[in-house]
């Protein structure tokens, strides 16, 4: 069944989000009918919207930012007013973005260049994204324009996605861009840090978004889906995404897994290592295409839960999908189905070299269902380092939509993969053999080489 079911991953950065103000503002009503539409959205296609809090106390949430519209908002205003509500759904695919057409942002400097990181019951610097700020790395910062860190960390936290933890770190790692958007937009602010008081002038988005990219994985160009080149005795498979749709780029991906496979036979490597380190998903039935090349039989698969309802219903409809086991559930009730032990159809004659599979930073969403499966079913070992994001029990499976009058887009997850092993076994990912990454591949297969000869 895993391989009929499409693992549409988020974009790489799932809190980035271009910003830009706009002239035009939504009357109260409207705002209103927003917000109810939002909610009722959230409350009855998402997979498990009461994951971390009730749905009284969801309900509360929606209350208050309800009763807080009194006057016309922007679309800009609205979207800080609303983007904390989907904080609470542990969904790190969940997002609330601004229409399409408002993603480019205008050239001015907004966004606060630094990280931060905890030290004793504070805040330090972690990483400084302009040289000509006045500041640098372990500088205590203490409040920013009058306003404790503490409360701003807090505050970041509910502009991110994902579970508690993961949001408490986004909170720190993209401190700088989270703290504008969630506020008003301004081009300096006055920092206390170490003692004195000094104005620190915005960054653009931009620079914020090459950031990311160089911390999340998505600067490593990915021409190539799958690419493989021999260093020493190891052959080197960058799989660096599952981004292929549609029957013939199915048929192209499994023709180079074969072809690949097939050249590291002929050089006569020892070892293949399966690179997804920088892998931000896709679908998850490529991985299958990899699997099969050094291994037949059983394995384990995912557990799933999807819940029943009209929205999706029509959705999956539209895309000329008929599940007959889907449509005749109530909505809000929830299907089930695994874990099972299917069968893998291996090739004729698979690599029996040992394979090692690499996760790192950028390890998420489908990439994580692959490499998971295969520490699960003990198919192979994993090296490397644990994923930032992505986390092998997740919400997925995306459903799109846009509230009716700002057109603010939501996305989200209506079904959970729950990793083979259970949620007994911890939701984190973490490899077999330890390898840091943040160096040249040919050490780190120098470093692999050596401890595992």
């Amino acid at each position: 069944m895993r391989k009929t079911l499409l693992m549409i991953s988020a974009f790489l950065f799932v809190t980035l989000t271009a910003v830009c103000q706009t002239a035009e503002k939504f009357s109260p009503v409207a705002l209103h009918q927003d917000l109810a539409y939002l909610k009722q959205q959230l409350f009855d296609v998402h997979a498990d919207p009461f994951t971390e809090i009730s749905r009284k106390d969801y309900a509360k949430l929606f209350e208050k930012a309800d009763q807080s519209i009194k006057e016309p908002m922007t679309a800009l205003e609205f979207y800080q007013l609303i983007r904390p509500m989907v904080a609470n759904l542990s969904d790190e695919h969940a997002q609330i973005n601004l229409p399409k057409e408002l993603y480019t942002y205008n050239d001015r400097s907004v966004f606060l260049p630094f990280t931060l990181k905890k030290s004793g019951a504070g805040f330090v610097i972690d990483t400084v994204l302009s040289v000509s700020s006045g500041l640098k790395a372990n500088d205590a910062i203490t409040a920013i324009n009058g306003i404790k860190v503490k409360e701003l960390v807090a505050r970041a936290a509910e502009y991110t996605t994902g579970y508690p933890d993961q949001r408490q770190r986004n909170a720190l790692k993209q401190f700088g861009y989270l703290y504008s958007i969630s506020g008003k937009l301004k081009e300096e602010f006055r920092v206390e840090s170490a003692g004195r008081s000094i104005t620190v002038t915005g960054i653009r988005y931009m620079s914020w978004e090459n950031y990311l990219k160089s911390i999340f994985g998505g600067t490593v160009s990915c021409d190539q889906l799958l690419s493989y080149r021999k260093i020493s005795e190891t052959g080197y498979i960058n799989a660096c995404s599952f981004g292929a749709r549609g029957k013939a780029a199915f048929t192209a991906y499994e023709r180079a897994a074969d072809s690949l496979f097939l050249l590291a036979k002929k050089d006569g490597v020892k070892r293949i290592v399966i690179d997804v380190s920088r892998n931000t998903g896709g679908n998850s039935a490529l991985g299958d295409f990899l699997i099969r090349q050094f291994y037949k039989g059983e394995y384990l698969s995912y557990r799933m839960s999807w819940r029943r309802s009209n929205e999706y219903l029509d959705l999956i409809k539209s895309w000329g999908i008929k599940n007959e086991d889907y449509e005749k559930l109530n909505p809000g009730e929830v299907m089930h189905s695994g874990p099972d032990t299917p069968w893998m159809q291996g090739v004729k004659d698979p690599f029996k070299g040992k394979v090692y599979i690499m996760i790192g930073s950028g390890t998420f969403s489908s990439a994580i269902i692959f490499a998971t499966i295969i520490k699960d079913s003990k198919l192979a070992q994993l090296i490397g380092e644990e994923p930032l994001e992505g986390h092998p029990t997740h919400f997925g499976e995306m459903y799109g939509t846009a509230l009716p009058n700002t057109k603010l887009a939501v996305s989200f997850g209506v079904k959970e993969w729950i990793r083979p092993l259970g949620k007994d076994a911890g939701n984190r990912l973490t490899p077999d053999i330890f390898i840091p990454l943040d160096r040249a591949i040919e050490d780190v297969i120098r470093d692999l080489e050596k401890s595992h000869p």
